[in-house]
């Protein structure tokens, strides 16, 4: 049995728990779990403990669940940040993040408990010296408070990093334009983790600037309304075609990040919602017709997506300036619920800290979106709203077929691979020895000298 210098009631010294934190990657994306239980023995009477963040949590699953990241049945939830499970018996537990984005890129942990009793460490190693360290939980989540002679381990506590194996596997058993376009948003993020992605450096501490009040002040006799609805190049537009609108704003809302960016957004870790701020004039406007139009622009019932653009930034929602606007907001959900079978989810909440987005993203649509076709914003305008205009048809090419007829430099040769995102994958090559050149590309296709878009879109049908 391990000797712990303490029992589940004492209080670690400040130096052992800070070196602990420090150290802790935990349960986060960024912890490669898998090498973690790599060389570990798990018996009954030993502890796991999770301590994460709000945007994470800790589900129990069954075996078939934990292959596909499916929490539909789970065995217990816990999201109160600091985790306490105990392993009473011989098998294998299964643990997925309650976000499956996070699950299928590695934040997943499978533990297989042995039958030999508790775990042993010799009396004076690291594990030794901090695995009787029970970190304060509610009684709901700890059923182990009380076990001192117990192995205790922090999940994650190796700080080993996430690989580009478990993206890349998850990109390549999913086909659908649905899981496409999650991969999207969430290889930005692991890009930008890996420093593949954006050389911007926000700092993603949590801010009470982002929960604060919209400081914002409107043009005399205008007043301002928020709108989630999803995108927001397609919402903005609707709006500036409204009659009584003085001025329309794609932005971040509701987030815990001071100044996002849209790369920090579009990772799913910062909270926000992308929203169209619309200034309008009170005495051509009035917010009912807002109302009707942002009801119209969407489907409210489904959560965290807007067609093929899933994400918690793509939520319904509506924020309110006013105790007025919140009265008519709530007056007509509770009327168009009523026309629906299915239910609302849309949230109705304060606004608060309006960022507005990069240039790029205002009147996306009206300045001529992704192919440069501009769309009216002419006042009254009915014309069907295209968020990725229409392209012209590709033209299949003979050319495209044919074998690649450059010539590598003398004494070298061409090799081509395929295995997701070619970004990193031109960086691993580009560190094997004796490798040249590397050059990222596109092949197997039908088209003659497509762009990045052609390759990489996704069309609605």
């Amino acid at each position: 049995m391990v000797q712990h210098p303490f029992n589940a009631n004492s209080k670690p010294s400040a130096s052992i728990f800070e070196k602990r934190k420090r150290d802790s990657s935990g349960w986060d994306i960024s912890s490669d779990l898998e090498s973690w239980t790599s060389g570990k023995r798990f018996s009954p009477g030993d502890v796991l403990m999770f301590q994460y963040s709000s945007t994470h949590s800790v589900y129990e699953v069954a075996k078939d669940n934990y292959q596909n990241c499916n929490t539909t049945d789970a065995i217990r939830t816990f999201t109160n940040g600091n985790t306490t499970v105990a392993l009473s018996k011989p098998g294998n537990r299964f643990f997925v993040c309650g976000n499956r984005l996070h699950c299928f890129a590695g934040m997943r942990l499978l533990v297989n408990v042995e039958g030999n009793g508790p775990s042993q460490a010799p009396v004076g190693s690291p594990q030794a010296a901090t695995s009787g360290i029970l970190q304060p939980s509610s009684k709901k989540n700890n059923p182990a408070t009380g076990v001192a002679s117990s192995a205790a381990r922090f999940v994650g506590d190796s700080g080993w990093r996430v690989t580009g194996r478990h993206v890349l596997s998850f990109a390549a058993s999913l086909s659908s334009p649905l899981f496409i376009s999650l991969f999207r948003n969430f290889s930005m993020n692991i890009l930008n983790r890996l420093g593949l992605g954006s050389s911007g450096q926000t700092n993603m501490d949590p801010s009470p600037i982002a929960q604060g009040n919209d400081d914002d002040t409107p043009a005399p006799g205008n007043q301002f309304a928020q709108f989630g609805a999803g995108c927001f190049w397609g919402v903005e537009l609707a709006f500036q075609r409204v009659p009584g609108v003085t001025q329309t704003e794609a932005g971040y809302t509701q987030g815990t990040v001071h100044n996002p960016s849209y790369g920090d957004v579009c990772s799913g870790t910062t909270g926000h919602s992308e929203v169209v701020r619309v200034q309008y004039d009170l005495n051509d406007c009035t917010y009912e017709s807002l109302l009707d139009l942002f009801w119209s622009r969407h489907d409210p019932t489904t959560l965290n997506r807007q067609g093929n653009d899933v994400g918690t930034q793509y939520r319904s929602g509506i924020y309110f300036y006013t105790p007025e606007q919140e009265k008519l907001a709530r007056e007509s959900l509770e009327r168009h619920q009523q026309q629906m079978e299915r239910k609302i989810m849309t949230e109705i909440l304060p606004a608060k800290k309006f960022y507005r987005a990069e240039e790029h993203h205002q009147q996306y649509l009206s300045k001529g979106g992704r192919f440069g076709q501009g769309q009216s914003t002419a006042k009254g305008c009915n014309d069907p709203i295209r968020c990725y205009a229409d392209k012209p048809a590709i033209v299949p090419s003979p050319i495209a077929q044919e074998p690649d007829n450059d010539v590598p430099a003398p004494g070298n040769e061409f090799a081509e691979f395929a295995a997701g995102c070619f970004w990193g994958v031109e960086l691993a090559f580009q560190r094997i020895p004796g490798v040249t050149v590397t050059e990222v590309g596109y092949t197997h296709g039908i088209s003659h000298n497509p762009s990045y878009e052609d390759v990489y879109i996704i069309l609605p049908p």
